[in-house]
């Protein structure tokens, strides 16, 4: 049995099998709100033969000293992954997310990086994040992972709401899918129902990987229902034995709730912090991992790195490589694929930035009117492009590539990519002529940043059911992402039938009117930058300000800081020379993906 690696990018950078890093450190300077910081630690990650990288994520922007640093929403792909490269785990609030979003971002995602993603759940119990939604009060600690619970429960329901093999494009008899292979969820949780099913085929892994933070008892639950990696933090190497009835007694929930000989109990790892200053230190922290592993203590470590950019190559080159040198590594990502399974990948695509002027200032200004051009792939619908042997697949990234890459090369200003939110149906059943499948626009443009250098990358988003607060942060994300080349088509329709899948349920108030105050939010929001904001409107009434944590009140869930360390405490054994406690997380702060660079919209 070999030992898991999982390496933490928390803000920007990635958790593997056993380790974790934060976001960038003071040091990184100008350009962390683009792709290059996590594209560099994901390397250095996959160097090390990490199993996967986990993407931290919160509502409040990081601590002063590494302003700038938190920017991208969760399920971003800075770029296409390469083969055998470190799968991805973003972390999503499933607080402030609508569970039917996060079903169809993950899946996405996995369909993108051709199965090797996750999802690592956390809550949100800060009263200043919730205002920042204008939702709902902030909810206790306990409640707060219940929903997580239901949330985790519904997700893995929408996956599995279309059968393999779902999608079989007869042409001869006109049908795009199999409905009788497509299924409704009729979910009911806490303050939420779901109808289904997904607008995104099964992902390729069926279920991704869910990772749970377990430290906080509320969230034990959870993880024992649903987790397939757990964390449970360790401040301190001195007592492997503590930290083993922690993990045995996590493992026996996990089998009273189901995990058995059909179903692969859930990994645990022991999340641990270190600073590493020399190669000394690297390969004395190898010394205490194989100490505890061979203790059977814990599956596997997480590590969270002190300063991303000094610990995480010491990690790859120094820890990781004696590790692999004694035999402890293997580089499997602990995922539902079946024995022998094929575990395809993508060519690696390097990441390529935009030279030149914006893309509206492409064309030579001779002072002739010019013509712009955007290409538009639809969300739901169609029923003569897909019998064409040439049309592609609605789901596999090469054909979004190939797509973009082509409208590129034609001179097209942008690629436009509505999104999905219901299946069309006829008295309860499938459409089976229509071609559906619905990839999450955002998530999927931005991969395509990686991939093309000028085209403007659109994405047709409803009003309807999405909040502003969170919207902003993912259009944010993605013109960083792509260097300023991010759109918006904000849709204004919005429909009952599509609403049985969302948290405000039926059909929104308030129409067009609803999508300019929601526009005009989120404009405030990427102005915002940092500072304190508020909007008091007719559909909308949110508001962030900086303050301090509440004495003794965690800001989320399972993320309160350990108490100070004391060096002089006996038998106290630090993981690595200058290691430090966990900080807190830091709620009700304004936006943290900095203001967009270039970021327009228009309504339709």
């Amino acid at each position: 049995m070999r030992a898991h690696r999982l390496t933490h990018l928390r803000g920007s950078h990635a958790r593997t099998h056993p380790a974790a890093c934060t976001w960038p450190s003071p040091s990184t300077g100008p350009g962390t709100h683009g792709a290059e910081s996590y594209v560099r630690a994901a390397r250095l990650a996959e160097r090390g033969r990490f199993d996967f990288v986990t993407i931290g994520d919160g509502f409040g922007p990081p601590p002063a000293a590494a302003r700038g640093g938190r920017t991208r929403s969760p399920c971003s792909p800075a770029s296409p992954p390469p083969p055998n490269a470190s799968a991805s785990c973003p972390t999503v609030t499933t607080t402030h997310t609508e569970p039917f979003h996060l079903s169809c971002a993950v899946a996405t995602l996995d369909w993108v990086s051709r199965g090797r993603a996750g999802w690592a759940a956390e809550v949100s119990v800060s009263a200043a994040e919730a205002r920042a939604f204008g939702r709902r009060e902030a909810p206790a600690e306990e409640e707060a992972w219940r929903e997580a619970d239901a949330v985790a429960d519904v997700v893995a329901r929408l996956w599995d709401s279309w059968e393999d093999g779902a999608e079989i494009r007869d042409t001869a008899g006109g049908r795009f899918v199999d409905r009788d292979k497509l299924h409704h969820v009729d979910f009911t949780g806490p303050g939420f129902t779901v109808r289904g099913p997904s607008v995104v085929p099964r992902p390729p892994q069926g279920h991704p990987v869910t990772v749970v933070d377990a430290t906080a008892p509320a969230a034990r639950d959870t993880a024992a229902r649903h987790a397939d990696v757990v964390l449970l933090r360790a401040e301190r190497a001195h007592d492997p034995a503590v930290f083993r009835a922690r993990a045995d007694d996590l493992r026996e929930a996990a089998r009273a709730h189901g995990h058995g000989p059909g179903r692969r109990r859930p990994v645990v790892l022991a999340s641990v912090p270190v600073a590493l200053h020399t190669a000394a230190d690297a390969v004395a922290l190898a010394d205490q991992i194989t100490h505890w592993y061979a203790t059977g203590a814990a599956d596997g470590f997480h590590f969270r790195p002190e300063d991303p950019d000094r610990d995480l190559s010491l990690l790859a080159d120094g820890t990781a490589a004696v590790l692999q040198h004694r035999g402890l590594l293997r580089p499997l990502l602990p995922g539902r694929h079946p024995p022998g399974a094929p575990r395809p990948g993508p060519p690696g695509q390097p990441l390529r930035t935009r030279e030149g002027d914006r893309v509206t200032a492409r064309t030579a200004r001779t002072g002739r009117r010019t013509m712009h051009l955007a290409a538009h792939f639809p969300g739901a619908g169609g029923t003569t492009v897909w019998s064409d042997p040439r049309s592609g697949s609605r789901t596999d990234f090469s054909s979004f590539a190939h797509l973009a890459r082509t409208t590129e090369r034609g001179l097209f200003d942008f690629l436009l990519l509505a999104e999905g939110l219901r299946l069309g149906e006829h008295k309860g059943r499938i459409h089976d002529l229509d071609a559906v499948g619905s990839p999450d626009p955002v998530t999927v443009l931005s991969a395509l940043a990686a991939v093309t250098e000028r085209l403007g990358l659109a994405a047709a988003v409803s009003a309807g059911f999405h909040e502003p607060y969170e919207l902003a942060r993912r259009l944010a994300s993605l013109d960083h992402l792509s260097d300023g080349r991010a759109a918006w088509n904000v849709v204004a329709a919005s429909d009952a039938f599509a609403g049985e899948n969302f948290r405000r349920g039926g059909r929104p108030d308030g129409g067009h009117a609803r999508a300019v105050e929601f526009l005009q939010l989120a404009r405030e929001l990427w102005r915002s930058q940092g500072r304190p904001f508020a909007h008091a409107g007719r559909h909308f009434d949110v508001a962030g300000a900086r303050r301090h944590r509440d004495r003794g009140t965690p800001t989320r869930a399972g993320s309160s800081p350990p108490p100070p360390p004391t060096s002089s405490s006996p038998g106290t054994t630090r993981w690595t020379p200058a290691g430090t406690s966990v900080p807190a997380s830091n709620g009700g702060r304004p936006l943290t993906a900095g203001r967009p660079g270039g970021l327009r919209s228009c309504r339709t």
